[in-house]
């Protein structure tokens, strides 16, 4: 395509609902190792790295051809610090490195591990053609779901909804369509994600995944996609023996 496409992996050793969740092991293999095994059918990223505060994760990292040449700092690595900061500082630090500029960044979570080759091709291609800032992966939301629907309460457990807007929704044919953000990927224009600091542009597009995903917080997650990859395997174990 032309373009120099780097991939970006940020996993910190810290993580407040699971721990490690990063590198909790599916059978023999981590959440990590899920993303960085995808990142070798993209024969067209240039370079993959992973961005982290952990020597043990960047040992991970390179089991799985993912290179690391900087642990970020501290600071890089507290709870309250932003996607843009993290991923720019890898950007930033990985050109110095390699002495170039990179076109466009794919950004991939290990917490959102089901992922197809064929969605982020097709979306990386309409980047480009289209002159995108950025391109997000999104599902969906289900409208028993829907913004319009949430309650909130108070001290008392008195509820009101929480957009005002919701009390006038009677059927569901009156709420629109919205998505939910999984994971999958954020595919940016490099230059202008490093003049902007932002990963969302203002020329950007959703797009749709419409297979099956996980987002994995915590051991509830973790265990539903652990169950979900087994059954699938036994499945296409099955297939291959008839």
């Amino acid at each position: 395509m032309k373009k120099k496409v780097l991939c970006t992996i940020c996993v910190r050793k810290s993580s407040k609902g699971l721990k490690n969740k990063n590198i909790k092991k599916i059978n023999s293999t981590p959440l990590l190792g899920f993303t960085g095994t995808f990142t070798k059918k993209l024969k067209y990223i240039d370079e993959c790295i992973i961005s982290t505060d952990s020597l043990k994760y960047q040992k991970i990292a390179y089991q799985y051809d993912i290179n690391s040449y900087f642990l970020r700092s501290k600071y890089l690595s507290g709870p309250l610090i932003s996607d843009n900061e993290v991923i720019k500082h890898a950007l930033e630090s990985t050109e110095k490195h390699n002495k170039e500029k990179y076109d466009i960044v794919v950004y991939l979570q290990p917490t959102s591990p089901l992922r197809k080759k064929y969605d982020i091709t097709k979306a990386i291609k309409y980047l480009i053609k289209n002159n995108l800032d950025s391109i997000w992966s999104v599902s969906q939301v289900d409208k028993k779901f829907h913004p319009l629907k949430i309650l909130k309460k108070d001290k008392n457990n008195s509820f009101k909804f929480y957009m005002n807007k919701g009390k006038n929704i009677i059927a569901r044919q009156q709420l629109e369509d919205v998505y939910l953000r999984n994971g999958v990927f954020y595919i940016f224009n490099a230059k202008l994600f490093k003049k902007n600091n932002l990963l969302i542009g203002k020329n950007n597009y959703l797009y749709l995944i419409k297979h099956k995903t996980f987002n994995i917080d915590n051991l509830e997650d973790f265990n539903n996609f652990k169950k979900y990859y087994n059954d699938v395997i036994k499945e296409k174990n099955k297939s291959n023996k008839i």
